[in-house]
């Protein structure tokens, strides 16, 4: 999880809201800060924390050898993306979408800060599609209308999220979609 913290003179506003920036020192906010790099995009904000959208995404299988393994949707993201990990290790098969995302090193990120979202991470972040949108057509950032891949599966099919549109489905993880990495962040 990315620490938010103050930045020289400009600091993090006290309400972060989605569609703000977060740079790599952990500074959140509404605008360009001259001179800061930027990692990603506020997608969803909650209690005590909440996620952020990395600028790139990659078409990918989910796991091109077929790996079958059930991930609840009631863990992180960045829970899920671990088991995916150790249960190809196991297997001796890829997990293509998970490792991409876990191996993300762009733009700041550090590999193994970012995750493959859950489904319903996929969602929360949807409910705010228009104003991250705005923001990573700001910054010139890969905008969020594809057909992404989520960490949620059930034997050999994984659930994606259109951001097209809203719709929810699951495919065989075979095929291939696109995969945007997450980051999550607390207060």
């Amino acid at each position: 999880a990315v620490t938010i913290l103050r930045s020289k003179e400009i600091v993090t506003p006290r309400v972060i809201e989605p569609g703000m920036i977060l740079y790599e020192d952990g500074l959140v906010y509404p605008g360009n800060v001259e001179g800061n790099r930027i990692t990603s995009v506020i997608g969803y904000v909650g209690k005590n924390g909440g996620l952020a959208v990395c600028l790139q995404d990659e078409k990918k299988c989910w796991s091109s050898d077929r790996l079958r393994i059930c991930v609840s949707n009631k863990l992180s993201g960045r829970e899920a993306t671990r088991l995916i990990l150790e249960a190809a290790l196991r297997q001796g098969k890829r997990a293509e979408a998970a490792r991409y995302c876990f191996e993300y090193a762009q733009d700041g990120v550090k590999a193994g800060e970012a995750f493959l979202p859950t489904q319903e991470e996929l969602g929360l972040v949807y409910q705010n599609k228009e104003r991250v949108q705005h923001s990573l057509s700001l910054i010139h950032a890969f905008g969020l209308n594809k057909l992404y891949w989520s960490s949620s599966a059930a034997g050999r099919d994984a659930w994606f999220f259109d951001f097209r549109n809203g719709a929810e489905n699951g495919a065989l993880v075979s095929e291939v979609a696109f995969v945007r990495p997450f980051l999550s962040f607390t207060f």
